[in-house]
């Protein structure tokens, strides 16, 4: 998660993919895996919504699925020297698309990186072949791809590999630099890379320590003591701590952090229920939310320490967030359902016509524009029979509406070959990626087929 989804991609320490329960999304960003770059500016293309609307459904309306981009290179030198589990076609779980580059990245641990003018191959970032990759992140501040990946011999240990855009076109990921090197990240220890503050917070759990990196050049900035922390969360600017309450009893200890020096900014204690698990603990610039298991959800200004309650009648813990900053709100995830809610409580859009296709609250299979007006999602569509398929829905974040769908009565073909290459394009998308700069999108499947949609 990556994840794409701007915001945060934590790499589980026994070698799984990360199921994003939380993506953090920042304006004039792309996220990492699943989240994509810049919409065209408001400044260009008309300041309403409406006329946002119109040219965001014209883009869509266009697109079509022109390529179908082949992971697997049997005749690839490289290619023949993996481990079969590496040549075997698996789910498409993450996507990055930048410039001219796309990565795809399957649940077998295969990442593959593509030309996206030519639609070639342009080498694997497996660098040896006993090698698993298991997340992949864009760090646009060395425009660079980092892999995160296990090997063969010990796949309970996290290792991490920056390449350079410059060595993935020249075909060299062997040449990239390792990172993060003087730390071993085994259970339950993470790497998680923070695109909207630019770092890498890490968890050594053999040391107990946390430390924060400069993602610029990987080089340490100051640690955190994991004695007596529960656990820790970045956000725009902060770094949320919160404590264990063994000693505590009906508070919740928290303390909050700069992010670029450490130094403790507030000290917050939350009331709490005894006993009964917190679902949600989350910090959004000075919005606290807490929400414990079949209570309300509870607000706090940390700075001025107001506060608000939403009932749990109203507000029923979600799978997933995403945290839209520039529009001060977040979108949550539940039962397929996304909704949008500021810090006051109130749930300020329901999206219509936007059913999302899986239960479980991975976000690969969404993308918010750079304005965060748009989000485009992969979702159902049923059918009067009882029958459903996919289609891809553009909604605004604003009001809700559906501002564009591809549906397969759209798809267009030009020859019996592109009909045979591109015509399940829709069916069991897994990862989608929509690149803004280049109007493109890129889908992913459960078969490990990768789509290229243009207008």
């Amino acid at each position: 998660m990556a994840k794409q989804k701007a915001g945060r991609s934590r790499a589980p320490h026994d070698g799984r993919r990360a199921a994003l329960a939380r993506a953090q999304v920042e304006a004039h960003k792309r996220r990492r895996s699943g989240f994509v770059s810049s919409i065209m500016s408001r400044q260009m293309y008309g300041t309403t919504s409406q006329q946002n609307a119109s040219y965001i459904g014209h883009v869509f309306g266009k697109m079509q699925a022109r390529q179908r981009l082949l992971t697997h290179d049997g005749t690839s030198k490289k290619h023949r020297t993996f481990s079969s589990v590496l040549k075997t076609k698996t789910r498409v779980v993450e996507m990055v698309a930048e410039d001219n580059y796309l990565f795809v990245l399957e649940t077998g641990g295969l990442c593959t990186a593509f030309e996206v003018n030519t639609g070639r191959i342009l080498c694997y970032l497996n660098v040896d072949t006993d090698e698993y990759i298991r997340s992949i992140f864009y760090n646009r501040v060395n425009k660079s791809i980092i892999t995160v990946f296990v090997r063969e011999a010990n796949q309970n240990e996290l290792q991490c590999r920056s390449i350079p855009f410059m060595l993935v076109r020249k075909g060299k990921p062997e040449e990239g630099l390792p990172i993060l090197k003087s730390e071993v990240f085994t259970h339950p220890g993470f790497i998680e890379f923070d695109d909207v503050n630019s770092k890498v917070l890490t968890f050594n759990a053999k040391k107990r320590l946390y430390r924060v990196w400069e993602l610029r050049n990987y080089e340490p900035l100051y640690s955190i003591d994991g004695v007596g922390v529960k656990e820790i969360k970045v956000c725009k600017h902060l770094i949320l701590v919160i404590c264990d309450t063994r000693r505590s009893g009906s508070v919740q200890p928290m303390r909050v952090l700069d992010v670029e020096t450490g130094e403790v900014l507030f000290q917050h204690q939350q009331p709490i229920h005894r006993g009964v698990r917190i679902d949600i603990c989350e910090l959004f610039n000075e919005f606290l939310l807490v929400q414990q298991a079949g209570g309300s959800l509870k607000i706090c200004n940390i700075k001025t320490k107001q506060r608000w309650e939403v009932p749990r009648t109203k507000f029923i813990a979600p799978e997933g967030f995403i945290f839209l900053y520039e529009k001060r709100c977040f979108v949550t995830i539940r039962d397929k359902t996304a909704s949008v809610w500021d810090f006051k409580g109130n749930l300020i859009t329901r999206f219509e016509d936007h059913e999302l296709m899986y239960e479980n609250s991975n976000t690969n299979g969404i993308s918010i524009t750079r304005s965060q007006e748009y989000i485009v999602s992969y979702c159902a569509r049923r059918h009067w029979n009882g029958d459903m398929d996919g289609t891809i829905n553009v909604s605004c974040t604003s009001n809700g509406r559906c501002v564009a769908k591809i549906s397969r009565e759209q798809l267009r073909f030009d020859t019996d070959h592109h009909r045979q290459e591109c015509g399940q394009a829709l069916q069991d998308v897994t990862a989608l990626v929509y690149n803004e700069e280049r109007h493109e999108m890129y889908t992913g499947n459960q078969n490990g087929d990768v789509f290229m949609w243009k207008c």
